[in-house]
């Protein structure tokens, strides 16, 4: 899978997809133009931005990683 470097992407993520889940870096999503205020989704539950490696069966048992 080849990545752009076109700034932050979401993704929903079905763990069962995966062999591998590394987080390398997590840290909370802060309000557009705060440096200290956490944004929050309606219901009061605080966002996160979590940069990961995963590692994933393709057909012929090669590894990859995106």
């Amino acid at each position: 899978m080849r990545m752009s470097n076109q700034g932050p992407m979401n993704f929903k993520i079905d763990p069962t997809s995966f062999t591998m889940v590394m987080v390398m870096d997590l840290a909370p999503k802060l309000k557009f133009g705060s440096d200290t205020d956490q944004e929050c989704l309606r219901n009061g539950t605080p966002k996160w931005v979590a940069q990961v490696t995963v590692g994933s069966r393709r057909s012929g048992g090669r590894r990859f990683r995106c």
